[in-house]
């Protein structure tokens, strides 16, 4: 008697150690949000071989239509039959699994372009700002009898109630893991990780594009029928606590700094994933300046993580060295757009590509694209160059096109002009102060006095005076 209360007292040990365990690692690791995410449980045998009605949890988006997804198990299916519907793949763990038709082409006799969709509630809702891993597995098989389609924008929707569907309508919400346009034979591995932004409680599984945005691939042609059903074969949802994960800047501009910060876990070393043993920084947090896409690695006490910054490159821009130019002339700047088109910001006061420079100074510009910006200067320094000046000293007033206007050409800016014609008798025939403006004669052959005032843009001034003949027309 007494060994036998001895050896159940033992037992009774073992059993509430046990039962401690199990309560210390779920606290760890964190409990599944999917009661059954492995589609292992049922409630009774199915009233047709393939209902997914039996399956704990789990149904059809619009239980109205159609039923486009198929529930296997080894406890009530014919192991023969599942062998040949499911193209050799078999149950990628466990005894159920879920064939399901995501999207049907337009050619089929239903409705075209059908959306289906698969969805289960949490056993509690999510933590708002707690990371998560979403993971599952799918496959699409090899059988030949039917053809093989995939198509884009697979994924998952969180939502805090049941999502609803109008007929065979597709959903139009944001998915929130990366969507999938994934074809393999073979059981595929799909994780991901979310950060949830508030208390979902419901998980629908899915393609939430708009049919204009859906790209359908063929995959083989059929040897049997003309099946263009996209279907997929599910196993193993679970949607976990994450452990360690990193909150920080995923995107930035070239030249710009990243804060990355690991949360949970403990001694934090981190790496490029490109070189993991090669430890960069000790720490929860580091502050990194790649001039690529770069995927960081931090390894704590338990658990590894990884964070990809990815960096906007939108090129450079270069004005050149600083330069000097003569007074009166105009410099023009111009922007990389052979490079990328960009928004330009000149001095505050143009926003064109180019920019026509006219005075002495710093002279900046600003080329923003996609939220990242570039800039350069350059100081402008103006000198009186040279003013030349070209006087004729002959014209033939004609009509035929050639030098029929008496009209001095300089080679600088002028402030300030003044032109005067003077004949053998001291009268003033012709004046102006337009240099534009040329002295087309008086209907003589003659000789005449020329009179040039002219002021640079410098400020310097100079007179010049001289004989002009005038050949008779």
């Amino acid at each position: 008697m007494d060994n036998f209360e001895g050896l159940t007292r033992i037992c009774l040990k073992h059993i509430c150690l046990l039962i401690f365990l199990l309560v210390v690692v779920q606290t760890i690791f964190g409990q599944d949000l999917l009661r059954n995410g492995g589609f292992e449980h049922y409630v009774d045998t199915p009233a047709s071989k393939w209902d997914l009605e039996p399956c704990v949890d789990w149904s059809y988006l619009n239980s109205n239509i159609r039923k486009p997804i198929e529930y296997f198990h080894e406890d009530f299916n014919d192991q023969k039959y599942v062998g040949m519907k499911f193209d050799s793949v078999y149950y990628h763990s466990g005894k159920g699994m879920i064939y399901m038709a995501i999207f049907e082409d337009s050619a089929y006799k239903w409705k075209p372009r059908n959306r289906f969709y698969l969805t289960t509630p949490f056993r509690s809702g999510m933590e708002i700002n707690k990371p998560y891993i979403i993971s599952f597995w799918m496959a699409n098989g090899s059988n030949q009898t039917v053809r093989k389609l995939s198509v884009n924008g697979i994924g998952i929707h969180l939502s805090t109630n049941k999502l609803k569907q109008h007929e065979y309508d597709p959903i139009i919400v944001e998915s929130h893991t990366p969507t999938i346009a994934s074809f393999s034979k073979n059981w595929t591995h799909y994780r991901f990780e979310v950060i949830a932004d508030s208390a979902y409680t419901y998980m629908t599984f899915g393609t939430f594009l708009p049919d204009t945005e859906i790209v359908i691939v063929k995959h083989s042609k059929p040897t049997v029928n003309n099946d263009i059903t996209a279907s997929y074969y599910l196993d193993d949802f679970s949607i976990l606590p994450g452990w360690l994960y990193v909150l920080g800047d995923s995107v930035i501009c070239k030249g710009e700094y990243a804060t990355l910060k690991a949360l949970n876990d403990s001694d934090h070393n981190w790496a490029l994933s490109s070189n993991r043993d090669s430890i960069i920084h000790r720490g929860e947090t580091i502050r990194v300046n790649p001039q690529v896409t770069t995927e960081y690695i931090v390894t704590g006490k338990e658990d590894t993580a990884s964070f990809t910054v990815f960096v906007n490159d939108i090129g450079a821009i270069d004005l050149g060295n600083d330069t000097t130019f003569c007074l009166g002339e105009r410099l023009v700047l111009k922007g990389n757009s052979d490079q990328f088109e960009y928004n330009y910001n000149w001095d505050g006061i143009n926003f064109t590509e180019t920019h026509v420079v006219e005075s002495e100074g710093v002279h900046w510009v600003v080329a923003s694209k996609d939220g990242c910006t570039i800039s350069d200067s350059i100081f402008i320094s103006l000198k009186d160059c040279e003013c030349l000046v070209s006087i004729p000293n002959s014209f033939s007033p004609n009509g035929d096109g050639l030098n029929d206007e008496f009209a001095p050409v300089f080679s600088c800016r002028l402030s300030k002009y003044h032109l005067s014609i003077i004949n053998r008798w001291g009268d003033i025939v012709f004046e102006t102060v337009d240099k534009t403006i040329g002295w087309p004669g008086d209907n003589k052959a003659d000789s005449y006095v020329y009179h040039i005032s002219y002021t640079t843009i410098g400020g310097d001034h100079f007179d010049k005076k001289g004989i002009i003949h005038a050949v008779a027309k």
